[in-house]
């Protein structure tokens, strides 16, 4: 199931347009964390920030990564994609890659390298 995570108007826009470049079909469009994540879902934000401060990103991640879901975002343009087992091998490797990003978040800018940017775990 393909979920598009929104909490304004502007980041349903922003997946729908993604999306819709894409050929990807949007089955449920919520504004929290689905409890009946399964193994292959999508979620689809507008902008990593969308999920929280940085606790409840990596909160929501870890849980991502744990059931096997996979996390794309299209305004930063990376996709976090988790392998069969991967959560024991990428625990230590997640709260460095929230700190990388943290840094562009706060000050608003984003990098030019995370326009194609995919973390494979």
């Amino acid at each position: 199931m393909v979920y598009g995570y929104i909490r304004i108007n502007a980041d349903r826009r922003a997946i729908a347009k993604f999306c819709k470049k894409n050929k990807i079909a949007v089955n449920k469009w919520t504004s929290k964390l689905p409890a009946a994540l399964r193994q292959g879902d999508v979620i689809i934000c507008s902008e990593l920030p969308r999920f929280g401060n940085m606790l409840a990103i990596a909160s929501v991640l870890k849980v991502c990564l744990e059931k096997g879901v996979q996390v794309w975002s299209v305004g930063d343009g990376w996709r976090l994609i988790p392998s069969r087992g991967s959560c024991a091998k990428c625990q230590g490797l997640l709260f460095p890659f929230l700190s990388l990003c943290n840094k562009y978040y706060t000050c608003g800018t984003y990098p030019v390298e995370f326009s194609s940017f995919r973390l494979y775990v």
